[in-house]
């Protein structure tokens, strides 16, 4: 078996009472994928067991912003995507019956190039933005719950922009992290938090949304496999 790409990666574990602007590195292997589900999920756009996203969901058409939060297993996840864009895609794989081009390809040729995979072959990105809200749910249901952590894999992070920033149920924001620069390769960041109090994710994706006439000032990056804790309800 070839060996997988190695994400660039940063972890932090931020104390409770305070997340500090900038935290120290804690580790650089890619472990935090081996876990147990009983504690995190690991969500893969990829066709895993009839819980990836199929070719009809996939480029040039959107992804429901509840797709991740259905009522049955597997993809009652408890996740919600929104964006001030048009939507969120999944990139098309390299035989969808549409013939859209993989790696968001149909969206600018290069990319396909440019962007590489942890897990191949599907990628997410948002859709004439570059911000993604990522909001935890009880699985099944419109309840806000609140996970112990986040993290994903990016690829194409060229510049210090890309970036997650972590919020309470009370809307206040418990600090905001860069994600590790690599340069048309992979990143992996994650913030671990002592319990249970994430209710939502602002994802920033690059210096711009992706688009067919980027120049060498325009970052974009997009997001691959991304893990987080099991959501519980709010209390």
């Amino acid at each position: 078996m070839a060996p997988r790409n190695r994400p660039h990666t940063r972890v932090h574990h931020p104390p409770l009472s305070q997340v500090p602007a900038t935290s120290q590195q804690l580790s650089s292997n890619t472990e935090i994928f081996s876990v147990r589900t009983t504690e995190a999920i690991l969500v893969r756009a990829a066709q895993d067991g009839g819980s990836g996203v199929s070719d009809e969901l996939s480029a040039p058409n959107f992804l429901p912003p509840d797709f991740f939060n259905a009522a049955d297993a597997p993809r009652a996840r408890g996740a919600f995507f929104s964006t001030p864009g048009s939507g969120v895609q999944v990139s098309a794989d390299s035989d969808n019956p549409a013939g859209a081009a993989p790696r968001f390809g149909n969206i600018n040729p290069s990319y396909s190039d440019r962007f590489t995979t942890f897990s191949p072959e599907r990628l997410f990105s948002p859709i004439d933005s570059n911000i993604v809200d990522m909001t935890f749910l009880v699985p099944g249901t419109t309840s806000p719950a609140v996970v112990s952590g986040f993290g994903a894999v990016y690829t194409s992070v060229d510049q210090d922009h890309t970036a997650f920033e972590y919020f309470d149920q009370n809307g206040s924001s418990l600090g905001r992290f860069a994600v590790p620069v690599s340069v048309d390769g992979l990143s992996f960041l994650g913030v671990a938090f002592g319990s249970p109090v994430v209710a939502r994710v602002r994802i920033e994706y690059g210096t711009a949304a992706l688009g067919p006439d980027d120049d060498l000032y325009t970052d974009v990056a997009v997001m691959d496999d991304f893990i987080y804790g099991e959501p519980v309800p709010t209390s």
